[in-house]
């Protein structure tokens, strides 16, 4: 898509990042597949096998460089997600695939980067807890039903109440919110929100995924433009004040925090 051969540019011209800071991302591994969906749906989407009502509902006709491309956009979560643990921020453009289940995938996302890489930090004790927070106006359906009874991540998804999926999942944690509500209605409702996720006992790693419907200049659920996605750390585990200037920016990303605390 052209829009990730632009979005580095961007970064470039607004001084976000410098070109020393890109790499290029390696496909996941197989293994690291498999901790999270199962291997009979991972085998069928890898030899194109899939049945029709399973490709409808994904979106996207299924193809060799689909596939690359999933397993190219979860290991560039990993990879992410492990240089913001060393550098303190670091960013996935295409990321975010959180529709995808253990078992299928639905609306455009086939693996979920997110679970992947979450299962990944706890496999390699990088660490003990993770909270998901998830603010697509869409819920993070799949993460939420992925890691329903794992102990060890929370998830958290802010949302539209009438918006896809209109079935939801069940999060540790949901948040719907009203068509048409104001920017400042909801930020506010995530400033009030995050006190209640931080203490100690939720987690030491958290992730959180942005998109861009949370533009200031656009009503939180009326700009449904699919937007970029990306992996920031920030040491002190003081949410807010990274993530309110980036509303302002109109970006999309997925964060992680490490709580030293």
């Amino acid at each position: 898509m052209e829009k990730y051969e632009l979005l580095p540019q961007q970064l470039l011209l607004e001084g976000t990042c410098e070109a020393a800071d890109f790499f290029v991302p390696k496909p996941v591994k197989m293994n690291q597949v498999l901790r999270v969906h199962s291997k009979e749906y991972v085998d069928r989407l890898c030899n194109l096998e899939l049945s029709k009502n399973e490709i409808r509902s994904i979106g996207f006709p299924l193809s060799e460089d689909l596939i690359k491309r999933e397993f190219l956009i979860a290991g560039g979560t990993i990879m992410g997600a492990e240089k913001a643990l060393d550098c303190g921020i670091a960013m996935n453009i295409a990321g975010g695939t959180h529709h995808s289940f253990h078992e299928r995938g639905e609306a455009f996302c086939l693996l979920n980067d997110q679970a992947i890489s979450a299962q990944h930090l706890l496999d390699k004790g990088y660490a003990k807890k993770i909270l998901i927070i998830d603010l697509d106006v869409h819920q993070g359906n799949g993460t939420a039903s992925i890691f329903r009874n794992n102990k060890d991540v929370f998830t958290c998804s802010v949302h539209g109440a009438k918006n896809y999926p209109f079935r939801k999942e069940v999060s540790d944690y949901d948040v719907s919110m009203e068509d048409n509500c104001s920017d400042s209605v909801y930020i506010d409702e995530i400033k009030s929100l995050l006190p209640k996720l931080f203490p100690d006992r939720y987690a030491k790693l958290l992730l959180v995924q942005i998109r861009r419907y949370m533009l200031i200049e656009t009503p939180f659920l009326k700009d449904e433009s699919r937007e970029e996605v990306a992996i920031i750390k920030y040491p002190d585990a003081t949410m807010y004040k990274i993530v309110n200037p980036l509303f302002c920016k109109g970006k999309g990303f997925i964060f992680f925090f490490l709580n030293k605390k």
